[in-house]
């Protein structure tokens, strides 16, 4: 599996200088570290994981994310979800999500808020310059959103960089 910190680092426990240096910039992350220790430890049972790519993991009350690579995420997920509930007992968590890296706002945004859909997206100028995009989308029951919208907000941000405000359509 490839991972976005060096295999030495991986597997010896130790970081490097470079890859200490990104802990500190905060473009890595302990939690992501552990996962990739963790999922390079299970690739060895899992064959599938070996041609794969993890970018990011992100831990949200007990929901892990992963950020893998674009079309990695059927490698994460299995027949039938088999691999994903491996990968769910060695990182111990309650939910886990699987997202795939992508440039594009549209395709990210769809992943995280299916089955819900988006209604439109707009872009919001600022008086500083800077622009942000206005999501709207259909409304939201609980039983069916996976990630509440503020969740939503910190996973786009991280996976494409945009700042984004989320809109429930009224009903």
């Amino acid at each position: 599996m490839r991972t976005t910190i060096c295999d030495f680092c991986l597997k010896t426990g130790l970081l490097c200088a470079k890859c200490r240096e990104r802990l500190m910039k905060g473009e890595l992350s302990e939690f992501y570290i552990e996962v990739a220790k963790k999922l390079t430890d299970l690739e060895k049972k899992i064959k599938a994981l070996s041609t794969a790519t993890l970018y990011d993991a992100i831990n949200l009350d007990g929901k892990v994310i992963l950020i893998v690579g674009k079309g990695d995420a059927r490698k994460f997920i299995g027949i039938h979800g088999a691999i994903a509930d491996k990968i769910c007992k060695v990182l111990k968590c309650r939910r886990l999500l699987i997202i795939e890296k992508d440039s594009d706002l549209v395709r990210v945004l769809e992943q995280l808020i299916s089955p819900n859909n988006i209604i439109r997206i707009s872009q919001i100028w600022l008086p500083d310059g800077s622009v942000e995009r206005k999501v709207v989308v259909s409304p939201v029951t609980e039983k069916r959103s996976k990630l509440s919208l503020d969740e939503i907000k910190e996973i786009v941000k991280k996976v494409t960089g945009e700042h984004i405000r989320i809109e429930v359509l009224k009903s």
